[in-house]
């Protein structure tokens, strides 16, 4: 470099700045990926997808079939014994939207609890853990720029989320063979969700689109 004419090497008094950050140097720093991707990704910063010790376990289950032309859809949440709620859901009402509608209302009961909810919907499972933050991120638009299907639904999750004291929210797979307590909470919800969707009362006429909601939850 000293060869070079446009070259100028002098010694300079100006401190290093890093001088004054505080610390000891070569302290090490602790960073869990895992966990700072949870805190980011997650619904609920104490969100967990494995079992609380020393807390409630309830089941939740949306059904959804068609009867003579007409979808029924109804919701239920329960212990491994006992019914928490059920109640009928609106003529057409989608499969997914039901299993939303079911998580929501379990954790609006699990206010001020310690959970452990269980929903056989992968849909389900997916929004309250990753999928609902990243499209409240995104203003309710998919990757491709479109809105995403049950927004105002997927807000109230999100909200509904953040009532209990703290909560897991677990898969568990459908229709299994009956041989745990889990199985056991798991089909009973799945017969109380049919139950409830067959006292409903169906409405005749077109089904509307919802419109594009805003991140209040608000209709547009």
């Amino acid at each position: 470099m000293e060869e070079q004419d446009d070259v100028e090497i002098v010694v300079t008094n100006i401190v290093n700045p890093a001088s004054f950050l505080s610390g000891n140097q070569g302290e090490p720093i602790h960073h869990n990926c895992l966990e700072t991707i949870e805190a980011t990704c997650s619904s609920c910063s104490d969100l967990k997808d494995i079992p609380l010790d020393d807390a409630e376990t309830w089941f939740t289950n949306g059904s959804n079939f068609i009867i003579n032309g007409k979808r029924h859809g109804g919701y239920a949440v329960t212990t491994s014994r006992d019914l928490i709620e059920s109640g009928p859901l609106p003529a057409g009402t989608p499969a997914q939207k039901t299993e939303i509608i079911a998580l929501t209302h379990a954790l609006e009961f699990s206010k001020g609890k310690r959970m452990n909810i269980y929903t056989d919907s992968r849909y389900a499972f997916r929004v309250v853990h990753a999928h609902g933050v990243i499209w409240k991120e995104r203003g309710l638009f998919n990757s491709q720029g479109k809105n995403i299907k049950h927004a105002r639904e997927i807000i109230q999750l999100l909200e509904a989320v953040q009532l209990p004291e703290k909560v897991a929210i677990m898969h568990i797979k459908a229709h299994q063979k009956v041989s745990s307590e889990l199985e056991e909470g798991n089909e009973l919800a799945d017969r109380e969700a049919k139950e409830a969707a067959k006292g409903q009362e169906t409405v005749e006429g077109a089904l509307i689109p919802d419109g594009q909601i805003s991140l209040e939850g608000k209709l547009v």
